[in-house]
């Protein structure tokens, strides 16, 4: 049986939250400063201390909160107050924003150890080979079209057209492969990380058209699993989900070297304008049972990049960029089964990966 609150005990909760409403006190408000900041300096690393780690040079402003590192091999740029970053040139959106703290540029310590150091030193990030198979996943099929241009294009004739060429180009190297589907058919999302197990997957890539309310977006850019805890690229500004590690975050770092390695490959052949690297969490990426991206190829919604994409020419340049890609990651794997038992670990001034 519940008793009404005594009149003592009303004027005590008014009390209370007075005081919760009180001005804060300086030396209160200066202690709370110092506690953050002395979080962000656990949570972030200041550029000119990556810098000094990596062995590249001092940091250089290039422009408006944009800040650079560089040496011989490679060049690392962050912008403050922005998820931006580049490696090489290639646009990275990280997992956390970049900061200025106390007029230092800085990165966040996650970023560091799970995107920028796996690629830097994809020799010594990349887990065992554990697979046979890459698996090529052409998106949408069947009754699920995908995007549609404006000229009728589909995404799922595209998708297929691409995956086919990649294979004939696997074939070539001898790289034994897998799609998950052969034809236009619909497959349902669980079904295809399940397809990638059951077929003793070392690679998973999930291949894609993009679309776009404004019609002037264009370009191509490749997805890795977003890490635990941090919102995906494309919805920055939500709050951060919960620090659940999903069945693909096992291969973070794997993940990111072949999104890196497709998106730079897809570049280097000159096949659109670079949207970047970014993370996301879908289906076919957070159930992954090995290593994986998802690339978007272009985007149907533009009527200029429609006409590119139904250019068999076209389509031949991007899957000769996808297999490029691939074969880099499996040099690299390769490199890092040769030296994983070779102490002790170098110094970090080495070239990316090529």
């Amino acid at each position: 049986m519940k008793h009404a609150p005594t009149h003592s005990a009303r004027w005590l909760r008014l009390l209370l939250a007075l005081a919760a409403l009180a001005p804060v006190s300086a030396d209160a408000m200066g202690r709370r400063r110092a506690a953050e900041e002395e979080r962000l300096e656990s949570d972030y690393r200041r550029l000119d201390e990556f810098a000094s780690a990596n062995s590249l040079s001092e940091p250089v402003e290039l422009g408006d909160q944009l800040y650079g590192v560089s040496n011989r091999w490679t060049s690392v740029s962050i912008a403050t107050g922005s998820r931006r970053a580049t490696l090489n040139g290639r646009l990275i959106w990280m997992s956390l924003p970049n900061l200025d703290l106390a007029g230092h540029p800085a990165l966040s310590r996650l970023d560091e150890v799970k995107t920028l150091r796996p690629i830097l030193q994809s020799e010594w990030c990349l887990p065992p080979n554990e697979g046979e198979h890459v698996v090529l996943d052409p998106g949408h099929g069947g009754n699920d079209t995908g995007a549609r241009g404006g000229g009728g294009t589909l995404e799922k004739a595209m998708t297929l057209d691409i995956a086919k060429r990649v294979a004939a180009h696997m074939d070539a190297r001898s790289i034994p492969w897998r799609m998950t589907r052969t034809d236009d058919r619909f497959i349902e999302l669980p079904a295809r990380a399940r397809f990638a197990a059951a077929n003793d997957a070392r690679l998973f890539v999930s291949i894609h058209f993009n679309s776009s309310g404004n019609p002037q977006s264009s370009g191509v850019e490749s997805f890795a699993l977003s890490l635990p805890g941090t919102a995906s690229t494309n919805d920055p500004d939500a709050q951060a989900p919960p620090a659940v590690e999903n069945p693909g975050n096992r291969f973070d770092e794997a993940n990111i070297v072949l999104a890196y390695l497709i998106q730079d490959s897809l570049l280097e052949r000159q096949t659109g304008a670079d949207r970047g690297v970014r993370r996301a969490r879908f289906s076919v990426l957070r159930d992954a049972p090995c290593p994986a991206a998802l690339v978007e190829c272009g985007f149907l919604s533009n009527a200029e990049e429609e006409q590119r994409i139904l250019d068999a020419g076209h389509r031949e340049k991007i899957a000769a960029s996808i297999t490029d890609g691939i074969v880099r990651y499996l040099n690299a794997e390769r490199r890092a089964d040769i030296l994983r038992e070779t102490p002790p670990r170098p110094a970090d001034d080495g070239p990316v990966s090529r």
